[in-house]
């Protein structure tokens, strides 16, 4: 027999006698590997859910914008105040089924119903999908900002407030803080 036989058979009644162990090894490998169930889909579910991702607020908004504007050379300390009409809306995903009925005179009738599409977020509770959220319109943008004396600071910052909010230089007013 040659040397590489030899070995081969070692090393299979050595796997012969270690099968168990081998076997518990192979299966907490292949369970590390796999991903976990449901994770991403049921994160992705629950923000949708209870809107958390597409909820708006103006003085967030607000907040923001003040931040990013007072990045901009010569600006300074800066405050913004956002209008805006309405509060925006969500619209929800409807099941609509209609039924359709000849009666006795040769007419015909129409009934039919609808409810909301639900998610189930936990092992009780119920959720509509969201499938549009409509987000309230700018009407006009009051900049303050230190650096306001300075004509190139208010182009600046005009033309930033209009990038973010859609709103033309004409309803957008900068003026100098205190």
């Amino acid at each position: 027999m040659r040397m590489s036989d030899l070995n081969v058979r070692k090393i299979v009644a050595a796997a012969r006698r270690n099968a168990p162990v081998l076997l518990v090894v192979a299966v907490g490998i292949l369970l590390l590997l796999l991903p976990k169930s449901g994770g991403a889909a049921k994160k992705a579910s629950d923000s949708q859910a209870d809107g958390s991702i597409a909820a708006f607020s103006v003085e967030t908004q607000e907040e923001r914008l003040a931040g990013i504007l007072a990045q901009v050379e010569g600006a300074g300390k800066v405050a913004v105040l956002l209008s805006v009409q309405g509060t925006g809306e969500k619209i929800y995903a409807v099941d609509t089924q209609t039924k359709s009925s000849a009666d006795a005179s040769g007419g015909s009738e129409q009934s039919g119903t609808s409810e909301y599409v639900t998610v189930r977020t936990g092992s009780s509770t119920e959720a509509p999908v969201a499938v549009q959220t409509v987000y309230p319109d700018y009407l006009g943008a009051i900049v303050a900002a230190q650096g306001a004396d300075q004509s190139s600071v208010r182009l600046a910052l005009t033309e930033a407030v209009s990038a973010a909010t859609g709103l033309g230089a004409d309803k957008i007013i900068i003026v100098k803080m205190k």
